[in-house]
């Protein structure tokens, strides 16, 4: 249906009443000031409290904080837009159990209960970022087994029981980065054994646990501008210069930046 914003003056009533039955809303001048967007009423129009899963597509973005929101997205396959969970009380995501794709970023952040993603274990591609950030409880990203490609980011913040990657065992390909920080008890990236390329950079920092790189055996190519491995205060460095002479074998030819790592470590 098409909105006309406002009744131009002098319209004959005729030529009115023709766009009304051609399904046309017509809003008088009146409603609208200095023909400017009358921004109450764009809210009102834009409102997504009406939406829901006609035909299993969310026709845009959604926003989760509570378990109502969630509840709306209960058939979901598809989501056109980008889904944010943030701020709630979820245990777990088992309401999305249908959801395949995300068109653009997914993100998980700053839910304090959420100890698992039990839920997304059907989800293939996300079509933007995959944030996941300020997870107090999530010890790691399990039951996204299905996740083959992100296309923008995958990136992984201050979850601070997260030990390892386990979940994302057939993730293959990033189209943009790995960003890995602050994860206050992440031991190892165990989980990313598959991954084999990034489009863009890695940067791996501030994991005071973290104990090695083997989760990036499969690594070997990255198409970024930056490989920095820093401040992981057990990390042997040699096993970032091991992982960055890889790289540069593949065709990287960014700058490197390793810093305080485990320097006096070995390796094998």
């Amino acid at each position: 249906m098409t909105t006309f914003r406002r009744l131009l003056p002098g319209l004959p009533l005729l030529f009115a009443a023709a766009f009304a039955s051609s399904g046309c809303i017509i809003v008088d001048g009146d409603d609208w000031e200095d023909d400017r967007w009358n921004e109450d009423h764009e809210d009102d129009w834009y409102s997504t409290d009406n939406w829901s899963c006609s035909g299993g597509s969310w026709p845009g973005s959604a926003e989760v904080y509570d378990a109502d929101d969630i509840s709306r997205l209960h058939g979901c396959y598809h989501i056109e837009g980008d889904l944010s969970i943030r701020g709630t009380d979820l245990q777990d995501l088992h309401q999305l159990a249908q959801l395949v794709s995300v068109g653009g970023t997914l993100t998980i952040s700053h839910n304090s209960n959420l100890a698992t993603l039990w839920g997304l274990g059907g989800l293939a591609q996300v079509g933007g970022d995959l944030v996941i950030e300020s997870n107090p409880a999530l010890v790691n990203p399990g039951h996204l087994d299905s996740l083959v490609e992100i296309e923008g980011d995958l990136e992984v913040y201050a979850n601070q029981s997260m030990t390892s990657f386990v979940g994302l065992e057939d993730l293959r390909f990033l189209g943009d980065s790995l960003v890995v920080e602050g994860n206050g008890n992440l031991a190892s990236l165990h989980g990313l054994e598959d991954l084999l390329a990034l489009g863009g950079d890695l940067e791996i920092s501030h994991n005071n646990t973290l104990e090695g790189l083997e989760g990036l055996g499969g690594l070997t190519y990255m198409g970024g501008d930056l490989l920095q491995i820093t401040y992981n205060q057990i990390l042997p460095t040699c096993e970032a210069e091991d992982l960055a002479g890889r790289m540069i074998a593949g065709g990287f030819q960014g700058t490197i930046n390793i810093a305080g790592n485990d320097d006096e470590a070995t390796c094998p």
